[in-house]
């Protein structure tokens, strides 16, 4: 009980008391900042990801349509192979439910839709009987021309070079898994 009387007790409580709280505010600004960098290396990691795919499969759908518009200025396109006019558009539908492909550049991302619409519009009217198979390739050949004079390729692969740097400069590895088992 003498203790209890003691000033020297009750000082150096009083700094322990204030030492934790110090302690405690700084852990959690450092924990707080922490945090903010590590979810925006996730967030620039999952966007990488994203564009990445949706280069490749825009890339997969140019090569798809300008062999068709080849075969057609062969004059060896028919009926039968407007039938084997396919758009994959699985990676842009998917990318409709993650939060970072809206981290993409507004222009690309317009850019990238407006061809795939227009373009899936073609083949819907052609397979619908609304559109007979040459004016189909006469006017995909029409839109991937004005998609490519966009360079929206080209602005996409700078945008994944870039944001692959700024990855990599902040410390992460991005040909590895995130986590291993």
């Amino acid at each position: 009980m003498n203790n209890l009387r003691s000033g020297a007790y009750w000082v150096g409580h009083f700094f322990t008391i204030i030492a934790t709280i110090i302690g405690i505010y700084y852990a959690s600004i450092v924990g707080l900042e922490t945090g903010v960098k590590l979810e925006m290396i996730q967030a620039d990691r999952g966007t990488y990801y994203v564009a990445s795919s949706l280069y490749s499969e825009l890339e997969s759908n140019i090569e798809r349509m300008d062999e068709s518009i080849k075969l057609f200025d062969k004059r060896k396109f028919s009926k039968d192979s407007a039938n084997k006019v396919r758009f994959n558009d699985f990676i842009f539908q998917s990318a409709k439910y993650s939060d970072s492909t809206f981290e993409i550049e507004p222009e690309i991302l317009t850019g990238i839709s407006e061809y795939y619409f227009t373009v899936q519009g073609l083949i819907h009217d052609y397979k619908f009987n609304n559109l007979n198979h040459v004016l189909m390739i006469v006017e995909i050949k029409k839109a991937t021309e004005a998609f490519k004079a966009q360079k929206i390729m080209e602005k996409l692969s700078a945008y994944n070079k870039a944001l692959a740097k700024s990855i990599e400069n902040r410390g992460v590895n991005l040909s590895q898994p995130a986590f291993s088992l």
